[in-house]
This record gives structure tokens, C-alpha cells and sequence, in this order.
């Protein structure tokens, strides 16, 4: 078996696998999908670029890497998997690329985010949105290029109709083991703490606004209240001063 490419016979047996009608569905599902997710990115990709100069921000900027990964999901990894789900052969190791450069755009973007709100005074430069969206493609690549190297290997998965890296095989030779585990933490727990902090960051932040803008508010109507007391207070003998006079020359004239 290919390391990039898993076919159904030579990992499962051939009972292991579903009707044909299953992969013709699959196919046709995953033809849609890539239709109206490569329309989609591609409109979004059109906007961003016609009004660069308003929308060409640090956080488009890994927007726009998020949709090129998107993009070529739709474009090429798509069709590969709708003629494979027909074929009875997966490729792995695009889609798993992939997948693991969305993962890494979506933490970069949490953590652009972070900055923006908690410290704004270090918020990233379109600079530094550039590189990080390249090492998000080094990121993946070192997730997912292992296996061809044999460390890890990829395999059917879901029924046979689709293909990523073998998370039950435990093979010795391939130590599959302690790639899964190098998968883990540094494909799921890493990126998942970052994004989960960044986001509970940024709610702290703005619920610690909320509470100061509050008590601002407080304040002010506070000294609106006082002013208006002292303002009143001193008002009233000149009122009253001024009603006397009134009156007396009113009298002087009867």
C-alpha cells in the first residue's frame, strides 16, 4: 500500500466494505460540496481582493490563507475524492494537509483576535500576518508528511469512504503509536488550548469593559444628580429674592 494513497482490498477485507451505492452517494454528496464550497470561497476571495485597500487587514489576512485551504479542498480535493469514492481508493495526505493548515489558520485567528482586544498596542502588522500564514503551511506539513517517510501510515476510515491516518492500526514497524500521540498534542490539544484561551481572554476583556463603562455611567449620573441639587439649592434664594420684590412694589403701587 502507497503511504499518500490507501486502497479498501489491502487494508480491510473486501467484507469490510459497503455497497457501491454508498461510494456513488458519497460521491455525489462530496460533489456538491465541493461545488458550492468552491463558489463560495471564491466569491469571498473576489470581494477581499477588489477592495484590498479597505479590507486588506491582518485578520483578512489569514482569512484569505483559511480560504486558499478552503479553496483547494473544493478545487482538487473534492473531485480527487469523489472519483476515489467511486474508484475504491483514497488520497490521504493532501486532504490531511489540508485539514491541519484550517486547524492552524483558525488558531492563528483566535490568537489575532487576542492581540487586537487584550493588547492592542502589540496587534499584528499585515507583516506579520503574511508570515504566520506561512508557517501555518509549514505547520501542516509537518503534521501530515510523516507517514510518507514511515513514521504513522493512512488508512480507510468511516465505513470505507474516506481516508486519513490509520488512529486504530498499531503497527511497530510504522510506530503509529507515537505519531498518533505527535498528532494529538500538537494537531488537537495545542491549538484547541490556544483558541479556547484566546476566546475566554477576549470574553474576560470586554466583560471587565462592560463592568468599568458601567460603573462610568454610575458615576456620571452621579455628578448629574449632585449638580443638579447644588444648582437648585442655589437657585432658590434668588428666587425667592426676586419674588419679595415682586411683591413689594406691587404693594407700593396699591
Amino acid at each position: 500500500m502507497s503511504l499518500n494513497r490507501s486502497t479498501v482490498d489491502n487494508v480491510y477485507g473486501v467484507e469490510d466494505q459497503v455497497s457501491p451505492v454508498v461510494y456513488v452517494s458519497t460521491a455525489t454528496a462530496l460533489g456538491f460540496i465541493g461545488f458550492f464550497g468552491f463558489t463560495m470561497n471564491l466569491l469571498v476571495a473576489v470581494v477581499i481582493i477588489k477592495d484590498a485597500e479597505t479590507l486588506w487587514t491582518p485578520v483578512n489576512v489569514i482569512l484569505v490563507n483559511l480560504i486558499v485551504g478552503d479553496f483547494l479542498v473544493a478545487a482538487f480535493g473534492n473531485p480527487v475524492a469523489m472519483i476515489s469514492a467511486i474508484t475504491g481508493g483514497w488520497y490521504a495526505w493532501f486532504m490531511s494537509t489540508l485539514g491541519f493548515a484550517s486547524i492552524g489558520n483558525l488558531t492563528v485567528m483566535a490568537v489575532e483576535r487576542w492581540l487586537l482586544v487584550v493588547r492592542p498596542m502589540k496587534a499584528l502588522s499585515i507583516r506579520h500576518a503574511k508570515i504566520l500564514g506561512f508557517f501555518v503551511w509549514i505547520y501542516a506539513l509537518c503534521l501530515s508528511l510523516p507517514p510518507l517517510f514511515g513514521w504513522g501510515s493512512y488508512s480507510p476510515e468511516a465505513g470505507n469512504v474516506s481516508c486519513s491516518v490509520s488512529w486504530e492500526v498499531h503497527d511497530p514497524v510504522t510506530k503509529s503509536e507515537s505519531y498518533i500521540g505527535f498528532l494529538f498534542i500538537l494537531g488537537l490539544l495545542v491549538p484547541v488550548l490556544v483558541i479556547s484561551g484566546s476566546y475566554a481572554a477576549i470574553i474576560l476583556t470586554l466583560r471587565r469593559v462592560r463592568k468599568r463603562a458601567g460603573l462610568n455611567s454610575q458615576f456620571s449620573r452621579s455628578l448629574k444628580k449632585i449638580f443638579n441639587i447644588r444648582t437648585t439649592r442655589n437657585t432658590t434664594p434668588d428666587s425667592q429674592n426676586t419674588a419679595l420684590t415682586m411683591v413689594n412694589r406691587q404693594e407700593q403701587r396699591n
